[in-house]
């Protein structure tokens, strides 16, 4: 699947997203996807994440209620909420970011080129506050910029979920500075509180 976004790009409001037209298996227990960027243009700039069904497909991922991302222009994780929170390193054109939802303990982690970044979300909401069925989908990318494309590269089936796991979980938990020497900033697991106010979404205007 190839994606190419070619709007304005001038605004907040110019975003466009891409999403699964079908939900994480709630029974896969782990579920892993990466993305290839294959060009972000002069000024683009690509968030990869999930959205439960029904969250605007026109905001980038990790704004909204019940949506979570993580942005290639600053690193920042983004959860449900306007204000980003330092993460990880940046990422642009070549780089395969991938993201790995663990269903069983409502976490989310994500990789650079291979190397795990560490727990960037806890506490994802769980099928009290989302309907099973339209849980959580993939925003594989979205871009608010001229020329952003990518491509998705693979899917983690669920058939090896449990040996993705012990290999993810003892990656995770190595320090960041034997994990990857991208960045010198430690990323840290936090708590999703999807009412946290929205004041400062548009500054990456």
């Amino acid at each position: 699947l190839s994606v190419l976004y070619a709007g304005h790009g001038k605004t907040p409001k110019d975003a466009a997203s891409v999403r699964a037209t079908h939900p994480i298996p709630a029974a896969c227990g782990i579920y892993y996807f990466e993305v290839k960027i294959v060009s972000k243009g002069r000024d683009g700039y690509m968030g990869i994440g999930l959205s439960a069904q029904g969250v605007n497909m026109n905001r980038l991922p990790g704004w909204d209620k019940h949506s979570y991302g993580y942005h290639g222009d600053d690193g920042h994780s983004f959860c449900s909420s306007g204000t980003g929170q330092p993460y990880g390193p940046t990422f642009t054109t070549g780089d395969v970011i991938g993201c790995c939802v663990n269903l069983i303990n409502n976490t989310c982690f994500y990789t650079k080129n291979g190397h795990s970044l560490g727990i960037a979300f806890t506490d994802l909401p769980g099928d009290t506050q989302i309907n099973r069925q339209q849980r959580w989908r993939l925003i594989c990318i979205l871009g608010s910029k001229r020329w952003s494309e990518a491509k998705r590269t693979r899917s983690l089936p669920s058939s090896e979920a449990s040996w993705h796991r012990d290999q993810r979980s003892q990656e995770a938990s190595r320090p960041w500075d034997q994990r990857s020497h991208e960045a010198s900033r430690p990323p840290d697991g936090r708590s999703c509180e999807a009412s946290r106010p929205r004041d400062q979404q548009n500054s990456k205007a």
